[in-house]
């Protein structure tokens, strides 16, 4: 406790600090009796008693940063196990109205026994703090964590070790740096994904009128004519984050889809990469090495890249494609769009591909 002391004008106070940023319990106790701060709104409810709140403002993780917020609801429920009605406060994230079929995963919060329901919004700001999180990307803007592809491409992601960059990353997300360089760019640019498009689609939720200036994708995904190699009907990309590609395909980008349709019919043997003598020809030869009983690698994201740049390695057809966003066998499945939703802007689907020109593009690029 610290004691107060009386000044000629008859106000009572004492000074504390300096204090870190942060929010502080502080009480008087008058004549033996505690009590909160009169004058002061911001409180802390407790069971016993309430607290007063100092509020310290700094550039924490739990600040009110300019960046998109979810929403807070407080909702009261019966509680079979108390016999009473309870209040809870349900946190969704700022695209959530905008995307209620996704299916969203569950972080409960149970506060401490003198503490009530309000504790984790109103003083631990809870709620500030995944919104910086999502706003960041260090937590998943979709529905769930992103999942590797170990058992195939190896822990590295190219079956070996390579030198580690010297550069160090970014203090932006990769969302936010999308955005800048989108906005200050003049000329067209053409985004080339060849994993989950799940930065896109938050690039699209967060920053539409940066996504307008997309001038054309090349997005390495989806099976539409063929089987899946995720499941038996989904592309690794599409089946990982469905609802990110149901959000992206629907956006109105002029996109070219590389799917399983024309990447299962590109391949390199173990032949193919006896001529080359580059870090690729490395890369294969320990692919290959780990998995002794393959006879060909699918060049699914080389395809994609040589469609950058030479388009006419493809023909194509315009269709509107329905993403399969459920839990149910079929999630990441990417089909023609026949029924409702039909009328969706249609993207680019390559399903017939010049396997020679492709293989002699690839290799001279890579091995």
């Amino acid at each position: 406790p610290r004691e107060m002391t009386k000044g000629d004008d008859g106000v009572w106070s004492t000074t504390a600090g300096p204090l870190l940023p942060g929010n502080y319990i502080y009480g008087f106790e008058v004549d033996g009796q505690q009590m909160a701060d009169p004058i002061n709104p911001a409180a802390k409810l407790r069971a016993a008693r309430v607290g007063s709140l100092l509020h310290i403002p700094g550039d924490a993780l739990w600040a009110a940063r300019d960046v998109p917020h979810g929403n807070v609801d407080i909702n009261f429920h019966k509680s079979e196990t108390l016999g009473d009605n309870r209040w809870m406060f349900v946190y969704t994230p700022a695209s959530y109205e905008k995307y209620k079929n996704r299916r969203y995963p569950v972080l409960y919060l149970l506060h401490g026994n003198n503490d009530t329901a309000a504790g984790w919004t109103m003083v631990g700001s809870a709620n500030f703090i995944l919104d910086n999180l999502i706003a960041s990307g260090a937590a998943e803007g979709m529905t769930r964590p992103f999942i590797f592809a170990d058992h195939f491409h190896g822990k590295t992601g190219l079956a070996m070790e390579l030198p580690l960059p010297d550069m160090e990353a970014l203090e932006t997300s990769a969302v936010t740096w999308l955005a800048q360089t989108l906005t200050n760019r003049s000329d067209s640019i053409t985004l080339l994904p060849v994993g989950p498009v799940t930065n896109i689609a938050r690039l699209i939720e967060e920053h539409p009128e940066a996504a307008n200036r997309i001038g054309r994708m090349i997005v390495m995904g989806g099976a539409v004519d063929c089987p899946g190699n995720a499941t038996d009907c989904a592309e690794f990309n599409t089946w990982n984050d469905p609802e990110a590609a149901e959000i992206v395909f629907g956006f109105g980008i002029e996109t070219t889809l590389i799917g399983l349709d024309v990447c299962n019919q590109v391949a390199f043997t173990r032949e193919n990469i006896r001529e080359g003598a580059g870090p690729g020809r490395l890369m294969m030869d320990a692919w290959f090495a780990e998995h002794p009983d393959s006879k060909e690698f699918h060049l699914c994201d080389p395809l994609a890249v040589a469609v950058a740049i030479d388009p006419t390695l493809v023909q194509t057809e315009s269709i509107s494609v329905a993403v399969d966003t459920s839990d149910g066998p079929e999630r990441g499945n990417t089909s023609r769009c026949t029924g409702r939703g039909a009328d969706g802007p249609p993207i680019d689907v390559a399903l017939e591909v010049d396997v020679e020109r492709a293989i002699r593009l690839i290799s001279a690029l890579a091995l």
